[in-house]
This record gives structure tokens, C-alpha cells and sequence, in this order.
């Protein structure tokens, strides 16, 4: 619900406004100097000219990738050239998303190579191992094997 209310400042803090369980919009235009306290009831705004910037330190500041100057964090526009800030910090999510995807990719596959030719290379060997050692060395090769193809598998799933 939009109601449109024209009137000063004492009559808004007096409640001269219907309030019908909505949203009400409420535009004041200040004239005379614009800047000081509005004061409403037990809420008080701060009325300043021009564009502020956040205090440094504040943990409400960032900077511009794009002019290098300071603006609000959670603003869509810099204040200063009009970058988008949002957009930027979506591009820059995804490919950080990305690298660590390929990242994972890597391990997996790194884990792959390293399981599967210890498992070749424990079958190859175990020929020439004495008899009661033989099936230590098959057991620790099929375990290699597996940890082979989970790394596959997952590699495949994380695509």
C-alpha cells in the first residue's frame, strides 16, 4: 500500500499518519538548509548534503575495484563511478568457484594416478615376494584399486 502524505514534520511525529497494517511510503521534502536532526517521535534521522563516505575502519567500507576510492560495502553503484559492485562480486564468486573446482579436479586426479599405480605396480611385485607376503601385498593392491576408482568416481561427480 502507497499512501501520500504531504505535510511537515510535526505531523508526522505527531501520527497524523493512517497506518493500516501495510507498508506506508513516506517522502518528506525538507526545504531550508537540509541538513540537521529529523526527529520522529523516538526515531531521529541525520539529514546531510551530498554523498558521505564510510568511515574507514568501520567495516562498512570497501574499495572500488574499478576507481580505487572508497564507497559503502553493501552498495550496488559506487558512489563514485558508478561501477557495479554486485555484478563484480558475483564475477569474481564464480571464478573463485571455478579455480576451486579445477582445484579438487586436480587432487582427485593426482590420487587417481598415485592409486592405480600402486595397485599395478603392488600385482607386478608380488610375484617375486615370498609366499606369505603375497597376500599382504594382493589385500593392499585391491585397496589401492579401490581408492582408484572412488577418486574416479568423485572426480566425475564434482564435474
Amino acid at each position: 500500500m502507497r499512501q501520500d502524505f504531504h505535510g511537515d514534520v510535526g505531523q508526522v511525529a505527531a501520527g497524523d499518519i493512517e497506518n493500516s497494517g501495510g507498508n506506508t511510503h513516506l517522502e518528506l521534502n525538507i526545504q531550508g538548509g537540509n541538513q540537521g536532526n529529523i526527529n520522529l517521535g523516538n526515531q531521529v534521522f541525520e539529514v546531510r548534503q551530498g554523498k558521505e563516505l564510510p568511515r574507514i575502519g568501520s567495516g562498512r567500507e570497501r574499495l572500488c575495484p574499478q576507481c580505487e576510492n572508497h564507497t559503502w560495502r553493501f552498495n550496488q553503484w559506487c558512489m563514485h563511478c558508478d561501477f557495479d559492485l554486485e555484478r563484480y562480486d558475483e564475477v569474481i564468486a564464480h571464478q573463485e568457484e571455478v579455480a576451486r573446482q579445477q582445484a579438487l579436479q586436480q587432487r582427485l586426479m593426482t590420487i587417481f594416478a598415485v592409486a592405480f599405480s600402486a595397485a599395478l605396480g603392488l600385482f607386478y611385485v608380488k610375484q617375486f615376494l615370498p609366499e606369505w607376503l603375497q597376500s599382504w601385498v594382493f589385500g593392499i593392491a585391491i585397496c589401492c584399486g579401490l581408492i582408484a576408482f572412488i577418486a574416479m568416481k568423485a572426480g566425475e561427480s564434482a564435474k
